[in-house]
């Protein structure tokens, strides 16, 4: 003689509609996430070209940084150049400085005549411990 063990499981649409709005909750957290990291970055980098004592050449009133130290400010331009862009869809930020000097700048020229004085790779890196904890934060929802 068999036997037949039947059950019914309950719920599975109410389970469906919380973790679809936990799900929700973590999206919209990741994207506010992933804007306050984009903001530390950018304004990480502003204070690095805008603060701080340049230790490069003198030109008229214009103190130049030196090799190595983040540019010194001069027209405002390269400042006024850096932003970021949030791609929704892919969940990514993006920091970019559209200063058209912006990147012999930070990496320097393969001749040699500008050598890198880098500002936006140094603010991402000294905000990646806060930007790691964001992001975690988000993930829990």
């Amino acid at each position: 003689m068999s036997r037949v063990v039947s059950g019914t499981i309950k719920g599975v649409d109410t389970l469906r509609l919380k973790l679809a709005a936990h799900l929700k909750a973590v999206n919209d957290k990741t994207l506010i996430a992933l804007k306050k990291s984009a903001v530390l970055i950018q304004a990480s980098a502003v204070s690095k070209i805008q603060k701080g004592p340049k230790s490069g050449r003198q030109y008229g009133d214009h103190k130049a940084s030196a090799p190595g130290e983040a540019p010194a400010t001069d027209t405002g331009r390269l400042v006024r150049n850096i932003g970021f862009e949030i791609d929704t869809d892919r969940k990514e930020a993006t920091v970019i400085s559209r200063a058209p000097y912006s990147a012999p700048l930070e990496f320097g020229t393969n001749d040699g005549k500008i050598l890198p004085r880098p500002f936006m790779q140094p603010s991402f890196l000294e905000n990646l411990p806060e930007i790691r904890l964001l992001l975690k934060e988000a993930a829990r929802g």
